[in-house]
């Protein structure tokens, strides 16, 4: 493996540069789609480079307990869901410690609010138990089919060695809001854990390091510290990246405090990822302070729930996003964004459709065309935020993203 990161423009902290690996190349900053089974919701794989896809996260816990696991191991995840061109990256399993443990429990997730105060985020499983024990060996997982699953460092990496991704995350627990002590205590056994994935990881995949440390400064540059000077006999050169992850603070606007403490301990020839965060704000933010690549399932999930998003902003609780389910949309016959290229949103295509279209769409009892709305909203969301991802890139190449993200957030 070879991952090779050029670093072309700055704005700042800002920066462009692209990602080449397997003769594979993603111009960032650049958003990763979320593929959980190596396929994009809704999405057939041969449309993917018109819609802007060019790299995908795939679930490595899921894919390990689908029926398809063997056969996918020997092709590779890739090649068995003919994703012949994108860079794929893969979890290690960390963050299901979480949706499994934490989140069960007390609601919340990588930020403090609880999902059921945020309109756009789909509510907690029903059950408040956790259904995750951890230890510093690993995590076991009781699942719902009455089995248990122990995930250790080890067969992380197997796994993902398994999937053949280009890029595979170093195992570690990921949590929501602790106090000082206990993320002090989880940042230290996720650092055990990078070091032992680091000691057994197939040096022909890439691998990425992970930061933790909550919303505690110190604890954070220590963990950015520690991920940077990590080797192993096999990568001499330590983590061929980095992934900032973890609880990342009371809400949304606090990001930056993170990523202000994390980023400037890390070694800024490599790339920098942000995980499991992916709102407009948060893009905007991150490519600010010098993040290249981000990962997040709601591009993909606002669709298929009616949500769409949209240039010009709707001065109301969540700018920029568009609920199509609403009754004030029954009888708009603008397209979701007026300024978009999308086949949705452009007329004269066969996908064109107006807001009262998809609204009727989306709330029909007629599943076939429920699906087709779904589809459509998805495709609108995946180019809305490749295209983004493309003027931001151009917009620090042309000395222009500061303005370019207050004419956004103002």
């Amino acid at each position: 493996m070879n991952l090779e990161f050029r670093i072309h423009a700055r704005e700042g902290k800002a920066r462009t540069a692209t990602i080449t690996l397997n003769s594979k190349r993603l111009d960032t900053p650049a958003f990763i789609y979320a593929a959980t089974y190596g396929q994009v919701n809704l999405i057939d794989p041969q449309d993917f480079p018109s819609l802007g896809i060019d790299a995908v996260m795939v679930n490595a816990f899921q894919l390990y307990r689908s029926r398809e696991w063997n056969a996918i191991q020997k092709k590779g995840i890739a090649a068995y869901t003919h994703l012949n061109d994108q860079i794929v990256m893969s979890d290690s399993t960390g963050f299901q410690i979480m949706s499994y443990g934490d989140s069960r429990v007390d609601g919340s997730g990588k930020i403090a609010f609880p999902r059921i105060e945020f309109p756009y985020a789909l509510p907690s499983r029903k059950t408040k138990r956790s259904s995750v024990i951890v230890n510093d060996e690993g995590a076991r997982f009781f699942l719902e089919e009455g089995n248990k699953l122990i995930i250790t460092p080890e067969l992380s990496m197997r796994i993902q060695e398994g999937l053949q991704s280009d890029i595979a995350m170093a195992f570690d627990q990921c949590h929501t809001k602790k106090d000082y002590a206990t993320t002090k205590s989880i940042m230290r056994r996720s650092h055990s854990w990078e070091q032992q994935s680091l000691n057994t990881h197939n040096p022909r995949q890439a691998l990425y390091g992970i930061v933790h440390g909550g919303f505690f400064e110190d604890l954070r540059r220590e963990s950015a510290r520690a991920i940077d000077t990590m080797t192993s006999t096999s990568k001499p050169q330590g983590f061929d990246g980095y992934s900032v992850g973890g609880y990342m603070g009371p809400s949304n606007k606090e990001i930056f405090h993170v990523l202000d403490w994390v980023l400037p301990e890390l070694n800024p020839n490599k790339p920098r990822h942000l995980l499991g965060l992916g709102r407009i704000p948060d893009l905007f933010t991150g490519v600010e302070y010098g993040v290249d690549t981000f990962d997040c399932v709601e591009v993909t999930k606002f669709g298929r729930h009616g949500w769409a998003f949209s240039r010009q902003p709707n001065h109301g609780t969540h700018k920029h996003i568009i609920e199509i389910k609403k009754s004030d949309q029954r009888g708009d016959t603008r397209p979701l964004d007026e300024e978009c290229g999308c086949a949705v949103c452009r007329e004269g295509t066969p996908q064109s459709h107006t807001r009262c279209e998809l609204r009727a769409l989306l709330t029909s009892q007629e599943r076939e065309e429920k699906i087709k709305g779904m589809r459509l909203m998805t495709t609108h969301n995946i180019v809305f935020i490749s295209n983004l991802m493309k003027d931001m890139r151009a917009a620090i190449t042309e000395g222009r993203f500061a303005e370019m993200k207050k004419e956004w957030l103002v």
